[in-house]
This record gives C-alpha cells, structure tokens and sequence, in this order.
C-alpha cells in the first residue's frame, strides 16, 4: 500500500486517525502496531513475518543487553542482534534467491540501533512489545524512512499528545509531500523514462533526461518523508527531518548533510564515530569515510554501480576534506554551486543506471565523446512540454516557494486554500491513473 493511493488515503487513513483519537491511550500503540503489519501485508502478505520476527530478536536482545549489563553476555546480546540484522539484511538484499521486502533496509537499520542504544546507556530496554513493535512496524516510516531512531520517539511512545495544532501541521506537510510526489516527481519520472528509453540518446536528450531523474528522485524521496513525518505528527509523534534543500548545497560534504539526512546521521553515529570519527588524525578519517561510503552504496543495493557510486562520493568527499573545501571557500558561490550540481548529476548517472557501460555511455553522450546530435526534434519537442514543468521543479527544490509562501500565504484561509487545490489536483492525477511509482521502494 502506497501513501498515493485512494485505498490509503480514503480508507486505510481514516480508520486508523479515527481509532487512534477515541481510543484511550493505552491501546493506540497496540492499534498503531496491528494496523501498521495490516499496512505491510497489504503489498507483503509473507514478509511481514520477516518483520515480525525481526521485531521480536531485537525486542529479546534488548532485553538480554540490560538484564546482564556490564558482562561478557551483555556484549554478546550486542553481537548477536548486529549479526542477526546485518544477515537478515544481507540474504533478502544481496543474495538474489528471494524478492527484496519492502523496507527491509530502514527497518533493520532502526531495530539494530535500538540495540546498540540500550547497550551504550542512551535508552532505557522497552518491556512492552506492544510498544516496541509499534515503534518498529510504525506504517509513516515503515518502507521508506526517514529511520528514526528508538531515542528520538523512546518519549512519545508512551506519553504523547494529539492535538489541533499538530493534526494541521501534519496535514499541511501531507499534503505538500503528496503534491511533490504526485504532481512533480511522477511528472519527471516520466520523461525520465522517455528519455531513458531511447534508442539513440542526443546530447540534449541525455541532459533532460538526467535532470528529470534527478528532480524525480529528490522530489519522490522528498515527498515521501513530508508525507511520513505530517502522518507521524497526526499520530502524536515527531520525526526528524530527511531533506533540507539539498540541490542549493556548494560541496558534495553539504549536499550530504541536506539529502537523506537520518541515513547519514544513522551511518555517522553507529560507523563513523565508532571508528574514531576525525579524533584520530587525518589519514584515519579519510579511512574512515571510505569505509562509511562504500557501505552506504551496498547498502542501497547488490548491483556493481551502487558500489561505485558510493567510491564516487568517497572520492570527492576525501578531496573536499584534503584540499578542495578551502578552495571552494575562496571561489565564488555560483562557482562552488555548479562544481556540486555537476558532480551531483555525475552521481546520479551511475547511480540510475544498474548496467555500468550504459551509465558510461550516458556520461559520454552527455559530454559529447561518442558520435550523436546535439539535438532532435523530438528533444526539442520534450523540452517545450516539460519545459514550464522543469522550470517549476528547479524553483521548488529551493527554499523560493517556502518563502513566497510564507510571504503571500500567511492568512489561515489561503492556507488551506491552497492545500485544497494541491489535494485536487493530485486527486484527478490519482484517478487518472497516471505514472506512480516509488522508487526507494527498490532500496
């Protein structure tokens, strides 16, 4: 079941804000629970017992972790739910013999942190597996993130507040979150298609195509965490931010601090710091973020151009910490905003395309090397359909739109207004029956 669907939004949603606001508060976790596995076996009738499972060996390590606190046993515990993740994670991933369950990759990612938070002292052991499955199965966050960790909600789980306030708040970023996915990203994803499709791609053909894959990829990636956190702050919770405008980043080490921001946060907390962080001189450091990025490509997937696109980023992030960030600094900001555009498309070429020399020869037709037009006119053609289109995507990535909206938007009325007319339109594109996937459900 997808967030952008009538039978979520007309059906799934209401029964369960209506269940969770008159019901007392003791049974929202367990309704949030039981309809969050109703909401993963819809699409997962069979891996929801993988997640099951998954939820009850964190739950019994957790538990094993404080219980023999400060022996060698409360180690192990640690040991074993890391093994038992990371295998868990690694057959259904990288194995190829079974189809890849949904979400799989947040939500080991959040019970292994549980794990290592309650053996580190940072939270205290869950005693309720009502309460720990709610947290683990959560439907908001269940398949795409953002990955929320145990401590930021370890509060909320058993004494949060639903209120007017927070339902509004929680409705404006739905909708905002479902305008971007329905409305621009499964727009763009469309191109990104046509374009992809080609027989014979032009320099042109190949740069529209990229940049609406990566308008696509921010936009639904995006939209979906807007979407995610408005459902959390319907149900009383609050969870972290995942993207903060990363395409007006001026180095690659911001971009990384603005695009899926609790993948990284997850990665520095439990990796990098582990591994001495930037304490232990530079070499270590540089170490360090070699080791973080080639696993944050695995993580996203088996296939050769993830690895590569991870040693990518590792490349340029190494460079950025050696020299080329003061230099960066020293330019002006156009300057620094292009090198990042550039590499970030650069990125994202590897990153779209599962076959490395179809990726080659995008960045070659890109670049010119191989013998192709400049343009056809069915380029051309695309450009002036889409063109308006774009145009809106590139301003909507920025912090622009906030800002007039927050400017000429300010009265409640024009508020609401306008998330109206975006629940309108997204609806008539619903019903239409257009373009509509999501594309970290593959992740």
């Amino acid at each position: 079941m997808v967030f952008s669907s009538f039978t979520f939004l007309f059906f799934f949603l209401p029964i369960i804000l209506v269940a969770c606001y008159v019901a007392p508060f003791r049974l929202r976790n367990g309704i949030i629970f039981l309809g969050s596995l109703f909401f993963y076996a819809w699409g997962e009738p069979v891996y929801v017992l993988i997640m099951l499972f998954s939820t009850v060996v964190d739950f019994a390590h957790g538990w094993l972790v404080e219980r023999y606190r400060g022996t060698v046993k409360s180690r192990v515990a640690l040991i074993s739910s890391i093994l038992v993740n990371l295998g868990l994670l690694g057959f259904f991933k990288y194995s190829g013999l079974v189809p890849l369950p949904i979400g799989i990759s947040f939500y080991t990612f959040q019970t292994m942190s549980y794990t290592i938070d309650v053996y580190r002292g940072k939270v205290p052991v869950q005693k309720n597996i009502i309460d720990f499955g709610a947290y683990v199965t959560m439907f908001p966050q269940l398949i795409a993130g953002p990955i929320v960790r145990y401590s930021q909600i370890q509060k909320e789980l058993t004494g949060r507040k639903i209120t007017i306030e927070k339902l509004n708040s929680g409705l404006d970023d739905f909708f905002i979150g479902l305008g971007k996915k329905v409305l621009l990203a499964n727009s763009f994803g469309e191109l990104w298609k046509i374009c992809a499709g080609q027989e014979q791609t032009s320099i042109l053909g190949a740069w529209l195509g990229i940049l609406a894959f990566a308008l696509q990829i921010y936009f639904d990636f995006s939209g979906y965490s807007d979407m995610a956190i408005g459902l959390g702050k319907m149900l009383g919770f609050t969870f972290p931010e995942n993207f903060h405008y990363p395409y007006i980043s001026k180095s690659i080490t911001e971009f990384w601090r603005r695009w899926h921001i609790t993948l990284g946060m997850w990665f520095r907390e439990y990796v990098y710091i582990p591994l001495g962080g930037s304490r232990r001189g530079k070499l270590v450091q540089l170490r360090n973020i070699l080791i973080v990025w080639l696993l944050t490509g695995i993580w996203h997937g088996a296939g050769w151009n993830f690895l590569i696109w991870g040693l990518y980023f590792a490349i340029l992030l190494m460079m950025e910490k050696m020299f080329l960030l003061r230099l960066l600094e020293k330019l002006p900001g156009f300057v620094a905003h292009l090198y990042s555009l550039l590499a970030i498309i650069v990125g994202w070429v590897i990153f779209a395309f599962d076959s490395l020399i179809q990726g080659v020869k995008w960045l070659q037709t890109m670049i010119g090397f191989t013998d192709v037009p400049l343009f056809r006119s069915a380029d051309l053609y695309y450009l002036k359909s889409y063109g308006i289109l774009l145009l809106i995507g590139i301003l909507a990535s920025t912090p622009l739109c906030k800002r007039l909206g927050d400017a000429y938007l300010r009265h409640p009325v024009l508020q609401t207004a306008g998330l109206i007319a975006i629940g309108v339109l997204c609806f008539a594109n619903l019903a239409a029956g257009t373009y509509n996937p999501f594309l970290y459900f593959r992740f």
